[in-house]
This record gives structure tokens, C-alpha cells and sequence, in this order.
């Protein structure tokens, strides 16, 4: 039963997208991550830099970090 539950939790976190397949990913992405910490925190402040090196150095990839 608990290998059941499992496999179906991880074949969910597969779905949803446009496919669009390679198309889609040309024109970059948006990745969304939320912490438990504050906009101080060390994990946070890089978190935040990734992403905007990110923004700056791919095709329009990126990551919205959102603190607490």
C-alpha cells in the first residue's frame, strides 16, 4: 500500500506543464521556492542571487524565492 501511495505521489509531481516540450523551454522558465526563513537568512539572501544571476546569464530562466 505505501509503495502504491509513493508511486503515485511522485508520478503527480510529474504532470502539468504546456507541452511544449523543447519549444517551451527556449524562451526559459519561472521556478517558484519558498523558505521557512527570513529575507536575512543567509540560505535566503543566496537563493535570491542564484536567481538573478540566473535571470541574467540564461534565456529567461529564473527563480522567485518567497521568505517566512
Amino acid at each position: 500500500m505505501a509503495g502504491a501511495a509513493g508511486a503515485a505521489l511522485l508520478l503527480a509531481a510529474c504532470g502539468g506543464g504546456d507541452g511544449g516540450g523543447e519549444e517551451g523551454n527556449a524562451s526559459g522558465s519561472s521556478m517558484r521556492l519558498a523558505l521557512n526563513q527570513t529575507e536575512d537568512h543567509p540560505s535566503y539572501v543566496a537563493l535570491d542571487n542564484f536567481g538573478t544571476y540566473l535571470e541574467e546569464n540564461t534565456d529567461g530562466w529564473d527563480i522567485e524565492v518567497f521568505p517566512n
